[in-house]
C-alpha cells in the first residue's frame, strides 16, 4: 500500500482543525458563564412567580383549590354514576 505525504498532510489539517473548532465553541460557553449544566431555570420562561422569592409567595390557597375541585369532580361523577345505576335498576323492575 502506498501512502503519499499530501494525504497524511491532509489528514491531519482536517482533524486539527476539527480539534480546534471544537476547542473554540467550548472556550466560548465557558467564556459566557454556561458549563454543561446550565440549571432548571435557566434559558427557560418561567413566568412572574419564579423571580420573586420563594418566602414571599404563598401557594396553600391554590393546592387547596385543586383539591377542592378535585374532590367536587370526583363527587359529581360518583353522583352521574349513581343515577345511571339507578335509572338501570328502575327499568329493569319497571317492565
Amino acid at each position: 500500500m502506498r501512502l503519499e505525504f499530501r494525504t497524511l498532510t491532509r489528514t491531519v489539517c482536517a482533524l486539527a482543525l476539527a480539534f480546534l473548532f471544537v476547542m473554540g465553541g467550548a472556550l466560548e460557553a465557558l467564556a459566557q458563564g454556561r458549563g454543561r449544566h446550565r440549571g432548571w431555570t435557566q434559558g427557560r420562561h418561567r413566568g412572574w412567580s419564579h423571580s420573586r422569592s420563594r418566602h414571599v409567595r404563598d401557594d396553600d390557597w391554590r393546592r387547596d383549590r385543586r383539591r377542592i375541585r378535585r374532590f367536587q369532580r370526583r363527587e359529581r361523577r360518583e353522583d352521574r354514576r349513581e343515577r345511571r345505576r339507578d335509572r338501570r335498576r328502575d327499568r329493569r323492575w319497571s317492565r
